[in-house]
């Protein structure tokens, strides 16, 4: 990868080491910084470039042998740089001193203060994101992912606090004015993002694997949710140390729960932070919850390989983190959880996923050129982590399970301490695939599915002498020109089949009558069949006789037809009262969630009757089987859909439904009788639409109360469910009082952009209060572009120039949701081509 394509510090200074001291004030917030940077510098120069963020440096010199000189600074805000000039110049080894003072500010990103509460009072923490580039909001530094260094950091706290950082404490000794000075110890070789502070009060749980040291730490108060993850985190570590070959090198690690974060969490290396609804539950939490827990702490581990120990050169090569993360984290949950039906959910809900972003002809490549940290933050969506983790789950298929394993074991060892490329990633898999005498194309079939656009649809014509198949590129709006190297498994009345279709149209031989394509949908594309192969397929569904996950490709492929205005309604509700109804999981949640869509998208019209009686019939017949009870023996996935069910055919008016609802919710007002846990959301939902703004005081209070972070977000959904709109506006209103958390803030307006009865108040309330939504998210929390994906769900031209034309001012906009507006526009404009259609 050639660095003069990005916009860089370029190569002629490199850190080697930084020793830092943080000396943090809880009560003006503002942390001062001694730092001493030790560089290499390989030609002569007179100033050295670093980056810097809203940060005051209050004096720097240059230290180069005997010679000491004092170093003027030029401050470059647009581009978050700081130059240090001096008179002499240096080369060889050179130590950077700096005195500096950040700001800990309340935006969740550098090193930020989060509040909690303790005794009926506020308290503080301090904790750091530093992911994509804000280590630089923090300490001035070299904040690029290829200038790997090691750190040895210092706090200076009140003795009354305690810190944490990546490595174990070296040790303690006091210092002036009742303070204490913790220090570290070194650091590996690692990037600036994955460094890691904190400063405050907390409790723990702790445990070991073998010489490793885990906790799972929390503010004061919630260590009893933590012994969960930590059982968790501990089975996950033990299992990617057996498959990677690689023992995490470090001495601890812990897990960390942070009342405010932008992220879901984050790998820092040794102290990985998480939104506390992401790592903290027990025995009570609900079946999903327990599994969001699972996988996210699944996924954060293994960027402790992928991401940490070999970290992608430039954020080109993002997914060479994210979507190894997103892929190996179903597989430790798989073996701990065998009943969770774990590669079938990565399958059903990240390829769905990825589908419906990479459907768009707006969306990017997994690896995309990047000049500048705010292009970065714009990345981590659905391409970089389900569309890359799908295409590495077809890799997998393509090459092997043995083989795919021993060539990330290559990959990871050649690597180890340094950083990669996209290519290194497909030598080590081709490298491993010669060693077993595999003849395999790993370089020319990754290259073009990594760095393409979009995804291929197969189109399947019966020929004389068997079947004919065309790819085009997939595309909501239309099909287009497209060729990819695609590794293939089908089915055909002869049996099982591969082959690798490289061009456009190939013939199959097969003197069958049909034939199913994407074999256990390890292939990351979209197929189209003539209605007499559709049928033969249905029937196999029906019968039993292809694989659940078969079932739900045909299912997906069709609704997808639909969903772009190919093929009409009528003939997806027919398809399925027909042959996909009490098939399993995933194909009946697949059901329930398309029918929801067009239940939603078509309110208003001739068809919404039609889909409010497919609901009732449907989605009735799947809630008399399941019963509003769990039963011995249930599989989760059952569990899970019992309270979509109940909450889609409330709306939809089921009016036994309604009652049996309204019972329960009144037995928990009027008895503190609980609610069963996996359906509890849905009942607090239903009481919202019937029972009306009456219970918002109640809601809101039963979030500000609540003991389960999962538990907060229910009573946030109720509160965006009401039917009346007196009670939204109040709502809408809330989202941004000091009562509910900044990281919270986008739930109630996402929610109630869905949301039948009240969906057209989000584009005033947003208009109103976009200065204010662009102040208080700064680009590293990646959170601003959630307030535009809300009005994907427009479907009239009307609204939607009312939101193109007020996004596409000047001041409106922002470079790292330019990518998400566009994205939207085109969404919307598929809906109106739906609804044109139908």
């Amino acid at each position: 990868m050639d660095a003069s394509k990005h916009d860089t510090l370029g190569d002629n200074v490199l850190p080697e080491n930084y020793s830092l001291i943080f000396e943090p004030d809880l009560k003006s917030f503002k942390t001062m910084v001694k730092e001493r940077i030790t560089c290499r510098v390989k030609q002569p120069t007179k100033s050295i470039k670093i980056n810097s963020k809203e940060i005051l440096i209050s004096w720097a010199e240059i230290r180069s042998g005997k010679s000491i000189q004092t170093a003027k600074v030029s401050l470059s805000p647009d581009d978050e740089t700081a130059t240090f000039n001096f008179k002499d110049p240096v080369k060889g080894k050179i130590e950077l001193w700096i005195d500096a003072v950040c700001t800990n500010n309340e935006g969740m990103y550098g090193f930020y203060r989060s509040r909690y509460s303790a005794n009926g009072k506020d308290r503080y923490i301090l904790t750091s994101q530093f992911e994509a580039a804000n280590a630089r909001a923090a300490f001035p530094c070299f904040d690029e992912p290829s200038f790997k260094a090691t750190f040895e950091v210092s706090m200076l706290i009140d003795k009354s606090l305690d810190a944490v950082s990546n490595m174990p404490v070296a040790g303690e000794s006091k210092a002036d004015n009742g303070k204490k000075l913790v220090r570290f110890k070194k650091t590996l070789r690692m990037s600036t993002y994955l460094l890691y502070l904190f400063v405050g009060n907390y409790d723990f749980v702790k445990g070991n694997l073998g010489k490793l040291s885990l906790r799972v730490i929390t503010v004061p108060g919630k260590s009893g949710l933590a012994k969960l993850p930590l059982e968790n985190a501990k089975s996950s570590i033990k299992w990617y140390q057996d498959y990677f070959g690689i023992n995490l090198p470090l001495q601890k690690m812990d897990l960390l729960a942070i009342p405010d974060f932008a992220a879901g969490a984050m790998e820092n290396w040794g102290a990985i932070t998480f939104r506390e609804v992401a790592l903290l539950g027990n025995d009570k939490t609900g079946i999903s919850t327990k599994q969001f827990i699972a996988e996210v702490i699944a996924h954060e581990l293994t960027h402790q390989w992928f991401g940490d120990l070999v970290t992608m050169k430039w954020w080109d090569d993002l997914w060479l983190n994210e979507s190894f993360a997103d892929f190996m984290a179903t597989k430790p949950v798989a073996q701990k959880f065998p009943r969770w039906e774990t590669e079938l959910q990565y399958v059903a809900e990240g390829a769905g996923t990825a589908f419906s972003a990479d459907s768009l002809k707006s969306t990017h490549p997994i690896s995309v050129h990047v000049n500048r940290p705010a292009e970065i933050d714009s990345l981590f969506d659905s391409i970089s982590y389900e569309k890359g983790g799908s295409v590495l789950y077809m890799l997998e298929d393509y090459v092997g399970k043995d083989i795919f394993r021993k060539g990330l074991n290559i990959y990871l060892k050649k690597h180890a301490y340094s950083n990669a490329e996209r290519e290194d990633l497909w030598k080590a898999i081709q490298a491993a695939a010669d060693m077993a005498g595999k003849r395999l194309e790993v370089s020319s079939v990754m290259q073009a599915w990594v760095t393409k656009v979009g995804h291929p649809i197969v189109e399947v014509k019966k020929s004389k002498n068997g079947f004919v198949l065309t790819q085009k590129r997939f595309t909501l709006l239309a099909d287009m020109e497209g060729i990819w190297p695609i590794p293939m498994h089908y089915l055909t009345e002869s049996g099982e089949h591969t082959v690798l279709m490289k061009r456009k149209t190939i013939e199959i031989e097969d003197k069958g009558s049909w034939i199913k394509l994407n074999l256990g949908q390890h292939g990351f594309y979209r197929a189209r069949y003539p209605k007499e192969i559709m049928d033969s397929l249905g029937q196999m569904i029906k019968s039993g006789k292809l694989e659940k996950i078969d079932a739900w490709g045909v299912e997906s492929d069709l609704f997808s037809a639909v969903r772009s205005g190919r093929e009409p309604i009528d003939s997806y509700i027919s398809f399925v009262e027909e042959y996909c109804l009490d098939i399993g999981y995933p194909v009946d949640g697949n059901v329930v969630g398309h029918l929801g869509w067009l239940f939603s998208m078509t309110y208003g019209t001739k068809n919404f009757q039609k889909l409010k009686a497919a609901i009732l019939r449907i989605n009735g017949r799947y809630l008399g089987k399941l019963g509003w009870a769990i039963k011995k023996g249930e599989r989760e996935s059952d569990t899970m859909l019992r309270g979509s069910l109940i909450s889609s055919l409330g709306i939809a008016g089921d009016k036994r439904v309604l009652a049996r609802a309204s019972r329960l919710f009144d037995d928990y007002i009027n008895k503190n009788k609980e609610i069963e846990v996996n359906i509890r959301s849905s009942i607090y939902s239903l009481a919202a639409w019937t029972k009306g703004g009456k219970l918002f005081g109640r809601f809101a209070q039963g979030y500000k109360s609540a003991k389960m972070p999962d538990e907060q977000r229910r009573f946030l959904r109720a509160l965006a469910m009401f039917s009346e709109i007196p009670a939204l506006k109040k709502s809408l209103a809330y989202a941004y009082t000091k009562n509910l958390r900044l990281q919270d803030s986008f739930i109630i307006p996402a929610i109630l952009s869905s949301n039948l009865a009240g969906r057209g108040l989000v584009l005033p309330w947003t208009k109103k209060n976009w200065k204010k939504l662009m102040k208080l998210y700064d680009p590293g929390t990646h959170m601003l572009g959630r307030f535009i994906e809300n009005f994907g769900g427009v479907s009239d031209r009307k609204t939607k120039a009312q939101v193109k034309a007020f996004f596409s001012k000047k001041e409106n906009m922002r470079e790292d949701i330019e990518k998400v507006f566009n994205q939207t526009l085109e969404r919307i404009d598929v809906n109106i081509r739906f609804m044109e259609k139908n």
